[in-house]
């Protein structure tokens, strides 16, 4: 098993989170005008939580302006894609990606609805009988934009471009019988410290690594909200009338406001840690919006009679589950904890390096191992470069704050394969030791976390045995995790998917709001189409109260395509 494989079976095993998501009343902007902030704040399925103060604040030089032409005459409006053959039915039809286990969607949700029976507890809106289209392009990616961002954020050094190995680059160095190598989507880095941005087409990502974020101490959204919408104000980012909605755990939505109705899918996602700091942003990249014309709707009657014939593959659906799979993992003595490694003299990294290149040529390469770079004179950097793509052991002086490694010294370890151990962990004089279960040997583990208890089994993985002169070898360890109790108890439930039959749906709130949907024959981007959303409480009989949400595709279908 090679290193990327090993830690991505690693994080799909311990990263499996908490997640709340919904919405129901949508609050009307304080002013309407695309160029002004336009702040509410819309009640979830997350537990209650006080609201923050509207604002109107105006917003500072926004990247690109939304600008609404006149629609077009009704004999030239374009036919629309369904929702079924439009990626309408994943967020990442407007970029953001959902969990896994957050929603179950659209193929995946008939049979947990089939038996249902739905019951309506809201009035169904008379109004509107039309609507406008808009088409959202995706501005093509230019180092411009990247460094416009890149300033916005605060990020005031060079722009860089990842090095890849060459057999990646370049078909050329493969074998002849293999198949070419992946297209590269072409990002651009800046770093700063912990700060990392990175811009690619349409969706600029922020991370701050040294503020630590756990989603399963949330920050109250009240608390959270305006301090996202501060940090995005002073950065000159909400150019949009939009609210803020509670997103998944501890973080922050931002919903774009489309002829005053809301957009469901966020324009940007802020989290928010337990101690009101910004860990990350993910912000999308939205050009110049067009409108395709006005649009006939069919009524909201019409949408309920359609969701109660069956949820179709038409007809999207996202179920927040009230109780998560983390919370079964957890109940089922599953747990995970990642290695961190503290600021000090002799710190021992093994990984792929990571090299990017200034994009106007000048300066020397910057050389990152498992997000640390690494400070060192020039000449072992170019060395370094040539190692992408194979694992390296690296050796130094480490600083946390500044998250750099000053290297002391390197080798390549081009066929390094990860340990496996498993036993149970003492503490001795402040040491915890791993008592390997197969060979009897005791071992010493450097950093290990104090909440890993003692006495219950646990697995390692790490990556090398080292002598340092101490009364037992050190492993130099990947991360921990407890045992599973049985696996056979643990639920059959892919990533995404529910097993789920509800016998019951209350829908207690429609609103016509807009889904974003991919556009196959346009240019990249998306199509904002009105939606009927239908928002309420589904009960099964093993579990009461998911909150569900149906999108009920809402022009007309004489304006669909075949």
């Amino acid at each position: 098993m090679n290193q990327r494989t090993f830690l991505l079976t690693v994080l799909l095993l311990g990263v499996w989170f908490l997640i709340g998501c919904g919405g129901q009343t949508a609050v009307s902007p304080a002013n309407p005008l695309p160029t002004q902030a336009a702040v509410a704040v819309i009640e979830t399925a997350v537990p209650p939580q006080s609201a923050p103060t509207v604002s109107s604040e105006q917003p500072a030089q926004p990247i690109a302006e939304t600008v609404t032409p006149s629609a077009a005459a009704p004999a030239e409006r374009p036919l629309l894609p369904r929702f079924s053959g439009s990626a309408a039915n994943t967020n990442q039809a407007a970029g953001l990606n959902a969990p896994p286990a957050a929603l179950t969607i659209a193929e995946n949700a008939p049979g947990a609805f089939s038996a249902a029976v739905f019951t309506l507890n809201a009035a169904l809106p008379a109004e509107p009988a039309t609507a406008v289209v808009l088409r959202a392009p995706t501005p093509p990616l230019t180092i411009e934009q990247a460094q416009q961002l890149a300033l916005r954020f605060g990020f005031n050094g060079p722009i860089y471009t990842e090095i890849y190995p060459d057999i990646i680059q370049s078909s050329a160095n493969l074998p002849a019988d293999a198949a070419p190598p992946p297209e590269l989507r072409q990002t651009f880095y800046a770093f700063d410290g912990p700060r990392t941005l990175n811009v690619s087409e349409g969706v600029a990502y922020y991370t701050d690594g040294g503020v630590s974020f756990d989603y399963t101490t949330p920050q109250e959204f009240a608390q959270a909200a305006p301090l996202a919408e501060a940090f995005l104000q002073a950065r000159g980012l909400l150019d949009f009338p939009y609210v803020l909605q509670p997103g998944w755990g501890q973080e922050v939505f931002v919903l774009r406001l489309v002829d005053g109705r809301i957009l469901t899918q966020p324009d940007i996602s802020v989290g928010v840690n337990s101690d009101g700091q910004v860990a990350f942003v993910n912000y999308q990249v939205v050009g110049e919006q067009t409108v395709l014309g006005e649009y006939p709707l069919v009524s909201a009657e019409v949408a309920w009679q359609q969701l109660q014939a069956g949820i179709t593959a038409d007809i999207v659906a996202e179920i927040a589950p009230q109780t998560a799979v983390a919370a079964a993992e957890q109940g089922n003595g599953f747990q995970y904890w990642p290695r961190t490694h503290p600021s000090g003299p002799d710190v021992h990294l093994y990984a792929w390096p990571v090299a990017f290149a200034p994009v106007d040529g000048s300066g020397p390469p910057r050389i990152q191992v498992l997000g640390y770079a690494l400070q060192a004179d020039e000449a072992t950097l170019a060395a370094l470069v040539a190692q992408v793509g194979q694992t390296i052991h690296v050796w130094g002086s480490l600083d946390s704050a500044s998250n750099t490694l000053s290297v002391a010294g390197w080798e390549p370890q081009p066929a390094l394969n990860p340990l496996f151990k498993t036993g149970t962990i003492q503490r001795v004089d402040g040491q915890a030791r791993l008592q390997d279960a197969q060979s009897g040997e005791t071992f010493i583990l450097p950093d290990a976390p104090i909440d890993v208890a003692e006495g219950v089994p646990v697995n390692v993985v790490a990556w090398a045995v080292r002598d340092a002169g101490l009364a037992f070898p050190v492993l130099d360890w990947e991360g921990i995790d407890q045992q599973m109790m049985d696996t056979a108890v643990l639920p059959q439930v892919g990533l995404g998917e529910t097993a789920v039959a509800y016998s019951q749906i209350v829908i207690d709130d429609v609103a016509l709001g807009y889904y974003a949907t991919a556009d196959p024959e346009a240019v990249p981007g998306t199509l904002w189409q009105p939606a009927w959303r239908f928002q309420g409480t589904a009960v099964s009989g093993a579990d009461n109260g998911d909150r569900v949400v149906f999108y009920v595709q809402a022009v007309d279908p004489a304006f669909w395509r075949p």
